[in-house]
């Protein structure tokens, strides 16, 4: 316990300082949980009468606080089996995840009387014991911020799949203030959410705008030139003989398979260290050069391609990954032929070429032997201008978007320990 105490806050073993009005409670004494379903994913649909909140898309699509109508997918009546429907303000919480993302929370609302919802796999279904406690919005926010998430972290279990188990979250302490707080602090968050939700929707115009001006400046027209890709350039693998020793550590420096495999052009801040010994013969890579990943679970994103805008001295690619270098920078444009095998047309030919059944692969020879068509210098640059602009109204508000997202963890992070008062 400290020994400095401060004027109108008590000390808590879990949380330090938080307002004297304020309540602490256990998870378990603030909730009743209800059954959930085993439904998988293939078995949803999306069209019904009975929604079901499956907890993927609360781990990667749904918002802290979740409208009825925004709720995508659907659950066959005959699934039901006597489950209890959802109403406003309960809270679904994802007990499985891939990471410590595992916890998750959706606080429900906008369920009108006669809408039905389910909380679907992999998901605790969590009803306020006391349900006038609770201001709307206010468990959404709490539930997955760091100040309770926190809590969280020495429950998690697993290697490849984290869990959490209803025994230890029922452990987990609650910070409750006044109802009055509650609101203020939830209608304060929802604000920034808001700003959040258009800044996104923007993003998406935006998004959707170039993927129709690149199908049109992208499609081959009669006026293009044939090439062989072997004719207009070379390949070169990616690391070899390496250990996860030599990862992490080291004076060099790698692409990794993300990285070319999320952005057109390679984020150099997002490289990685590899240790390359004297005597080892590997390739390096150059500016300009473009890099294709060879293997995915799916056709469609088999030979998704990057390109290096830098000079970057001792680089090199990790070994799932093939490096392709122009032969004749006056002939065929970098930037240009990236968003060329991102656009339908070379998505297209990658699915062609993809081998494989449940992992396809991109068979480097038979790349190297198919004809594209391209368009003269001048208009590549033309394309290439075009649509750099646009990348860069894009990063522009996706900078804007990060800047929304860390002013609501530092908010929440005050307003839900009391540090800022609301009331």
């Amino acid at each position: 316990m400290p020994t400095i105490e401060k004027q109108g806050y008590k000390y808590t073993e879990e949380f330090g300082y938080i307002p004297e009005d304020w309540e602490v409670m256990t998870f378990e004494d603030s909730f009743s949980f209800l059954q959930t379903n085993s439904v998988t994913r293939a078995e949803l649909s999306d069209e019904g009468t009975v929604k079901n909140v499956h907890y993927g898309d609360i781990l990667v699509n749904y918002p802290n606080i979740l409208k009825y109508s925004d709720i995508k997918t659907y659950l066959n009546n005959e699934k039901l089996n006597n489950l209890k429907f959802a109403k406003n303000g309960d809270v679904i919480i994802a007990d499985t995840a891939e990471d410590n993302t595992v916890g998750k929370t959706v606080e429900l609302k906008g369920i009108n009387n006669n809408d039905k919802v389910v909380s679907g796999m992999h998901t605790m279904f969590c009803r306020p014991k006391d349900e006038e406690k609770f201001a709307n919005g206010y468990l959404g926010y709490f539930l997955n911020s760091n100040t309770y998430h926190n809590q969280l972290l020495p429950l998690i279990t697993g290697i490849k799949v984290s869990s959490v188990s209803k025994t230890g979250i029922k452990t987990t302490k609650i910070i409750i203030p006044d109802y009055k707080e509650q609101e203020k602090i939830a209608e304060v968050l929802g604000d920034v959410d808001s700003l959040i939700d258009k800044t996104q929707q923007l993003i998406n115009k935006k998004k959707d705008l170039k993927t129709a001006t690149m199908q049109k400046l992208l499609t081959p027209k009669e006026d293009w030139d044939s090439f062989i890709v072997g004719q207009i350039g070379s390949t070169y693998s990616g690391l070899s003989g390496k250990n996860k020793d030599d990862f992490g550590t080291g004076e060099g420096l790698y692409i990794p398979f993300l990285n070319i495999m999320n952005n057109p052009f390679v984020d150099i801040k997002a490289l990685e260290k590899v240790d390359i010994k004297n005597n080892e013969a590997q390739n390096t890579c150059l500016k300009n050069d473009l890099f294709f990943n060879t293997s995915s679970e799916t056709p469609e994103e088999v030979g998704m391609c990057a390109t290096l805008q830098e000079d970057i001295p001792n680089l090199y690619l990790n070994s799932f990954c093939f490096g392709y270098r122009l032969k004749h920078m006056n002939i065929v444009n970098p930037k240009f032929l990236v968003y060329l095998f991102r656009a339908n047309y070379g998505r297209t030919i990658m699915q062609t070429l993809a081998q494989g059944s449940t992992r396809y692969n991109l068979p480097k020879d038979k790349f190297m032997e198919y004809k594209i068509d391209i368009p003269k210098y001048d208009k590549q640059e033309q394309t290439v201008l075009i649509l750099s602009n646009m990348d860069l109204e894009i990063e522009a508000l996706e900078k804007e978007l990060n800047k929304y997202k860390d002013l609501k963890i530092g908010m929440m992070q005050q307003l839900l320990t009391g540090k800022v008062r609301l009331v």
